[in-house]
């Protein structure tokens, strides 16, 4: 043992940090655990503040650096890790003068000096022992890890605690609650020392926090349902071992109903590591696919649907926010933007309808009461999904000695040391494992005798005892394997399971790649050489594929029996356009003879398929030419691209054009897109001429209609199927055509609807067959029916369901209700749109239809309104009043508790001098109660008397007058005095602002034109219009305009430009002379190099600066530590100084805002204005 410690002594660098420190020698006792507020949970698991330079306070979750090291020391000297839950890389607080860093081993440009100096302070004190378990999201703040991270913390917990009774843990979070709560209560779990996921909880908050009256129940009153959930869900992981769904699930739908919201909500989705979807940008995930988006601001109504769903493997997040934009944005929070949150894991969801209620979802405290308790719900649809298996996650069964071994791993990858390799690989070289290697340096930081002490410990030992077992018997194998192998393979052979360097194996591999390209070329150039690889029929001197070279048997078109006669005939000496002729006759694609014998079908197939379609496309057109007089002299006819119609569109192909465009437009165009299979040098007798007469327009497919062909390619492209109809609406076309679906035929669409249509089936029907799809896609038949109410289908035909006719949904004798009667279903449409009342009574009188069904109401029937029919009109007290949804305020409410708290006197307990109002409650439902039908609404306020203004003339376009107008009302001018200042090149009191805004709305002489030939009353002309007539006056006004704004922009102009100039001129010349940054560019090339395996000769001389933004994507091999890491220590151990270069280049920043392009382009426009200006005064002075 002592001749192996002396022998590690003289291989190895002792290191400049030492675990081994004297104890201090003053009289001043190190503080204890209570004065630090360190919180013990166990014997050995303690909760700690956040390190900082100011004192200890436990209300801000806070500890004294250089205390708690004092402590450490003398208490756990060598036996202590600290378990950090924050990004090691940011504040734990924000107050950055105050508050130490954590980091160690990374370092960045804007930290002060002293900055630095504390971070090395703290890293030294607490000797580097700290693993990072993050577990924040890009942009979201997550209060619990994956299951998968928690798992590995509670093995790495519980390894180092079983290493040695003397080893104590220390966790630490930002605010010291939710975090450490749930990573203690999960170890208490874990470690069988609880059996309650929410005692577990209840035992932290009480030592924590010293609240001893804490029970389970208020407890659960206070804690968000995600994080209970999650408790749960661990401890059923925990008893189960293993997960009651191990595959990921697909999200097709998303429903929110009696949303408190005005405007469509924003709704993200996360899962354990990043946002896979977002409505307001589009967010779409891997898959790309654009969902439908169902927005009704009436009752709160949001549906996010997708065909082929969203993969969501392990834990996710569900998050709805306001969907407002905020001038603001910089300064609102972003979490007072969000309404709730919900969380939960595919672990615990099997596929099929989730609903979730008000209590199963975090509400944000100032929303929550407007959620209503009935009526709001969220549901998912979830399906199976077998895309990709599921993401690798440790495993949850682990005991004992493999739960030990876990945990090292956990923490070796987590220590925020990196293990020398030299060191590393001599210790391998020693017998040792790869795993205790590592941990054995990170916990001495690479001092060598302390971590062969930590490899020899009883605990270390014990769990790798198999390990070593086995590699010690290995390698006695491969000693008695060398002494029977030759001399030189003996000095070649290399040690077990040697440890690499980076420059090393970048070395390696560059050798073996070109010594396997020399043995490639050499095998290939001998086989080429080689007869024997040489077709004895062709004698063709080609050299052999890269599978023939490998030895592959793959089958060659000669040796098939279906293609191999032929090339027998060529060999026969038969003429290849015969053996073409036999090959078509035989109905095969003579293509095969152009790409020769020895072609291998499996690489071929594709195109000897793809040729075979445009044959058979070729014969079929052949077909329809038959009729065609064989008589007729083509060469003397004109061809199709030199044809007056056709001969653009083979321009359109020479052009680079797209075939599927160029036929799209010739569909577009109803010419004949056959065209294009003949080729341009076809004669044009030889294109059918009357194929489009004799072929029946109605027997064309919707989607290959000029018509209709459009708005499906609108569908494939992702657009929502709300979208295409309105779109199909504005343009006058039949949007049944997308109920019908593209391969319906045009006939079909243009039938009539009348006694036929009852015979078939309501999942048939263009009405209908949509609520079935959704049905058929997993949505809650609550949510189609809400669908079906609010497009005022009839919701029966559920009830029916989708293989009943479309008879039996109209009863017989005509008993229909109005609201589903194909006459008067419109009217009360209209009323349910907001139509005044008055107006659709109107347009039934003009329609022939009897008004009275608007009194009936709509669930009367056909048979009331007849004349022998009841006619009296429903009563209120025939129905149920429904229950009317009701606008909500959005407030802040002040909790009971808060209130209780507060010692002194609030104004909300005077009670007795309460403030006493009458309120109208008449007034306050029309105002905020949403009525069922809004038509009477409307009536009441149309019957007021409608005050009769003067209305003005609008010649140009609407919105543009109204622009413009706003615009002009800023200005106090008169639009003369106007005109006479853009006359006399004078601002005549007008800002820049003003004159910018002006010239946007200068008329154009379209527009000019169109108000000069007004021959009406010029005083009802718009404001807009007004002034046109006056800057028309004007010659050459937008000249005039253009040239005055830039006279008076010409100063600031010219001092932004010249600011930028300096700005880059000074960066220049900084960079050029910084000492500093020389000093860290040659270290950087040097490190490059030495990783690279290039010597000083061979060494690259220089690098562009964008390679400098990869030193931190390179990782050690311990896939924690980068380059960037690495290059730190060397400064701060050699070149201290450089940290500081950024104090040498203090206008780079300023520098860094400025782009060439932009300032080359300013500059241009000041030397454009200027030459139009000279121009202007030049013309001006020929006037004067």
């Amino acid at each position: 043992m002592e001749s192996l410690r002396r022998l590690t002594s003289s291989v190895f660098d002792t290191g400049p940090v030492r675990l081994v420190r004297r104890a201090s020698t003053g009289d001043v006792h190190p503080p204890d655990a209570r004065s630090l507020e360190l919180t013990f949970m166990t014997e050995r698991l303690a909760v700690v503040g956040t390190p900082c330079d100011g004192p200890t306070d436990k209300k801000r979750n806070q500890v004294n650096a250089d205390e708690l090291a004092q402590y450490l020391e003398a208490n756990h000297r060598g036996h202590f890790m600290l378990f950090n839950l924050n990004a090691l890389e940011e504040d734990p607080q924000e107050d950055t003068t105050s508050t130490i860093r954590l980091l160690s081993l990374s370092w960045r440009s804007e930290d002060v000096e002293s900055g630095r100096e504390r971070v090395q302070t703290v890293a030294e004190k607490l000797h580097e022992q700290m693993l990072e378990f993050n577990w924040e999201r890009d942009g979201m703040k997550a209060h619990t890890p994956p299951f998968d991270l928690i798992f590995r913390i509670c093995y790495a917990l519980d390894a180092w605690l079983s290493l040695d009774p003397q080893n104590v843990a220390l966790i630490n979070c930002q605010t010291g609650k939710t975090r450490s709560g749930v990573v203690v209560a999960c170890y208490l779990l874990f470690t069988k020392l609880a059996d309650d996921p929410t005692d577990a909880f209840v035992e932290f908050y009480r030592k924590r926090w010293d609240m001893k009256a804490l029970t389970p129940q208020a407890l659960r009153k206070k804690t968000p349902p995600s994080i209970q959930r999650f408790l749960s869900g661990f401890h059923a992981l925990l008893e189960s071992e293993k997960p009651s769904n191990d595959k990921p699930l697909l999200l097709k739908a998303i429903i929110f109903r009696q949303l408190p919201v005005e405007v469509q909500p924003c709704v993200q989705i996360w899962d354990d590591y990043k946002l896979v979807f977002c409505t307001d940008a589009m967010h779409l995930g891997e898959s790309g696919e654009a969902p439908v988006l169902d927005w009704n601001e009436e009752d709160g109504f949001f549906a996010v649907l997708w065909e082929n769903g969203i993969e969501l493997d392990g834990g996710f997040s569900v998050l709805c926010s306001f969907g407002d934009d905020y001038d603001n944005a910089d300064d609102v929070d972003a979490s007072s933007r969000v309404l709730f949150r919900y969380a939960d894991s595919t672990l615990f969801l099997l596929p099929g309808l989730v609903t979730l209620k008000k209590y199963d979802l975090d509400l944000m405290k100032q929303y929550e009461h407007g959620f209503d308790e009935d009526q709001f719900s969220v549901d998912l649809v979830l399906h199976e999904s077998t895309a990709k298996k599921r993401r690798n996650s440790v495993r949850v069964d682990y005991a004992g000695t493999n739960a030990v071994r876990q945990g090292l791993v956990e923490i070796t990858k987590h220590h925020v040391v990196l293990p020398d390799p030299a060191m590393h690989s001599n210790f391998i070289r020693m017998g040792f494992s790869e795993t205790p290697t590592t941990f054995a340096l990170q916990c001495s930081q690479n001092a060598p005798n302390v971590a062969l002490d930590l490899l020899h410990s009883k605990g270390l030992s014990a769990c790798f005892a198999k390990e070593a077992a086995d590699q010690v018997a290995k390698k006695e194998e491969e000693e008695k394997s060398n002494q029977n192998t030759e001399p030189l393979e003996a000095s070649m052979n290399q040690p077990p399971m040697r440890r690499q360097t980076t420059a090393e194996i970048v070395a390696m591999q560059s050798q073996r790649s070109r010594a396997v390209r020399q043995a490639l070329s050499h095998y290939v150039r001998g086989a080429t050489e080689d007869p024997f690889w040489i077709d004895d029929n062709e004698r063709s001197h080609k050299p052999c594929n890269a599978d023939e070279a490998s030895g592959v048997q793959q089958t060659k078109l000669k040796d098939m029996e279906e293609y191999g006669p032929y090339f027998r005939m060529l060999r026969m000496g038969c003429q290849k356009e015969a053996v073409k002729q036999k090959l078509m006759m035989d109905g095969l694609d003579p293509v095969i003879l152009d790409l020769g014998p020895d072609a291998i079908y499996e690489k071929v197939k594709d195109r000897i398929s793809t040729a075979h379609t445009v044959s058979k496309l070729q014969d079929d057109i052949k077909c329809v030419n038959q009729h065609v007089d064989e008589n007729v002299d083509t060469s003397l006819e004109v061809r199709l691209k030199d044809h007056e119609v056709y001969s653009k569109y083979f321009k359109m192909l020479k052009m680079g054009l797209p075939e599927g465009a160029v036929r799209q437009k010739m569909l577009a165009d109803g010419v004949d897109e056959r065209a294009l299979d003949l080729g341009g040098d076809a004669p044009f007798s030889k294109l059918p001429k009357n194929a489009k007469k004799d072929a029946s327009k109605s027997d064309v497919k919707l989607k290959d209609d000029p018509v209709y062909a459009k708005y499906f390619k609108m569908r494939q492209m992702g657009l929502p199927e709300g979208a295409v109809r309105q779109k199909m609406k504005a343009d006058g076309v039949n949007e049944r055509a997308l109920d019908l679906g593209g391969e319906a035929l045009v006939s079909e669409l243009t039938q009539p609807s009348g006694e036929n249509n009852t015979l078939v089936k309501l999942q048939d029907d263009p009405t209908y067959a949509k609520y079935f799809k959704m049905l058929k896609m997993g949505l809650p038949e609550g949510a189609v029916r809400q669908k079906m109410k609010t497009d005022g289908i009839d919701e029966r035909a559920l009830d029916l369901g989708g293989d009943a006719l479309v008879s039996e949904l109209i009863p017989s004798g005509g008993d229909v209700k109005l609201q589903n009667d194909p006459i008067y279903a419109k009217y009360f449409k209209m009323l349910k749109m907001g139509l005044p009342e008055g107006a659709v009574r109107q347009k039934m009188v003009k329609d022939n239809a009897d008004a009275r069904a608007l009194e009936l109401g709509p669930d009367a029937t056909i048979s009331q309104l007849s004349p022998g029919g009841d006619a009296k009109p429903a009563t209120k007290g025939a129905t149920l009043k429904p229950k009317r949804a009701r606008k909500k305020l959005h407030w802040q409410p002040i909790s009971e508790d808060r209130l209780s708290n507060i010692n002194q006197q609030t104004i909300w307990e005077d009670e007795d001098d309460g403030v006493a109002f009458d309120m109208d409650m008449d007034e306050l439902e029309a105002l905020f109660f949403a009525n069922q039908n809004t038509g009477s609404m409307k009536k009441t306020s149309s019957k007021g008397k409608t005050l009769k203004r003067k209305q003005s003339v609008t010649l140009i376009d609407g919105k543009r007058a109204m622009n413009a107008a706003i615009s002009l009302a800023r200005v106090k001018l008169s639009y003369s005095e106007i005109a006479e200042a853009v006359t006399q090149f004078n601002s005549n009191g007008l800002t820049i602002e003003q004159l910018i805004g002006i010239n946007d709305f200068l008329p154009t002489s379209e527009e000019v034109a169109l108000v000069s030939g007004y021959t009406g009353d010029k005083g009802l002309l718009g404001e807009a219009e007004k002034f046109i007539i006056e800057i028309s006056k004007v010659k050459r006004y937008a000249p005039r305009m253009e040239s005055l704004v830039y006279r008076l922009s010409f100063a600031s102009r010219n001092t932004e430009l010249s600011a930028s100039l300096s700005n880059l001129h000074k960066a220049c010349e900084e960079v050029k002379g910084s000492r500093l940054l020389k000093i860290l560019l040659a270290m950087v090339l040097k490190l490059g190099n030495t990783l690279n395996g290039s010597e000083e000769a061979n060494g690259i001389k220089g690098f562009t600066v964008d390679s400098l933004l990869r030193l931190g994507h390179t990782k050690a091999v311990n896939l924690k530590t980068t380059v960037l890491h690495y290059l730190v220590r060397l400064m701060k151990k050699n070149h201290p100084q450089v940290l500081a270069f950024q104090d040498e280049l203090r206008s780079v920043p300023l520098a860094a805002r400025e782009s060439f392009e932009a300032i080359d382009e300013d500059f241009k426009k000041l030397q454009k204005g200027l030459a139009s200006l000279n121009n202007e005064l030049g013309l001006l002075e020929k006037v004067c």
